[in-house]
């Protein structure tokens, strides 16, 4: 529910920037730019300076302060002292990284927007290679997390390459139990040949009074009758 939330307040105030820009022809390129007036544009980028960047940077900032201050005046019995307090530096620098590079990421992208309102920002070329790369930097921080995850938390690690082990591990199991499916059969006809051989081969046992079992699975069994002078009848088993 919370991510649904999230997204949804994105594509609120997301949602004004697809008619805020328009394309144009220009020199056989393809150039967006604004069309909004300037006083709706200033409007507009001002609330996603405050809504996207001061916001979310406060927001961040008393909940990770809680979080640590709550981890580091908690006690786990459980554990060495010396332990307990590595793990809660790790999880102290982790969050902190974290927190830093959100603010770094988004940073250099509002700094521009302020800077064409309020101060100096020619459009020329530097600046505009400038303005893309502050694009790139803040889409950026999208994936970065991970990579911080993975660097500073042991746990983290651990679970992303058990995840990929249970994946090898299953499809090396499903191929192991095929062959040894096939191996069985094959191996259970062999047998179940043989005994068919001995079988026909012991005198007195003839196909009307052998039985084989229906089901080639376990143990084939053939039951054989010898008739004797006198009338009676001597039963043999071959497994």
């Amino acid at each position: 529910m919370a991510i649904c939330f999230i997204w949804g307040l994105s594509f609120i105030f997301s949602g004004p920037y697809l008619s805020y820009y328009q394309e144009f022809q220009l020199a056989n390129l393809t150039v967006c730019h604004p069309v909004w007036e300037i006083s709706q544009r200033k409007v507009m980028d001002i609330c996603t300076f405050i809504f996207s960047y001061i916001i979310p940077v406060l927001i961040l900032s008393l909940t990770y302060v809680r979080t640590i201050r709550y981890l580091w005046s908690s006690v786990d019995p459980l554990q060495d002292m010396s332990e307990s307090k590595k793990a809660k530096r790790k999880v102290t620098r982790m969050i902190i990284i974290v927190a830093v590079l959100f603010c770094l990421c988004w940073l250099p992208h509002h700094l521009i927007i302020l800077c064409v309102w309020f101060g100096y920002f020619p459009l020329n070329h530097a600046t505009y290679v400038l303005r893309i790369l502050s694009h790139l930097i803040s889409y950026a921080n999208s994936c970065v997390n991970p990579i911080v995850y993975a660097l500073v938390s042991k746990h983290f690690r651990k679970g992303f390459k058990k995840i990929f082990i249970c994946l090898l591990h299953k499809k090396a199991a499903n191929k192991v139990h095929v062959a040894q499916a096939t191996n069985t059969i094959s191996t259970l006809e062999a047998e179940l040949s043989e005994v068919t051989r001995v079988g026909q081969a012991l005198p007195g046992c003839f196909s009307r009074h052998c039985k084989a079992p229906a089901q080639p699975w376990g143990e084939a069994e053939l039951v054989g009758y010898q008739q004797k002078a006198d009338g009676s009848f001597i039963t043999f088993n071959v497994t």
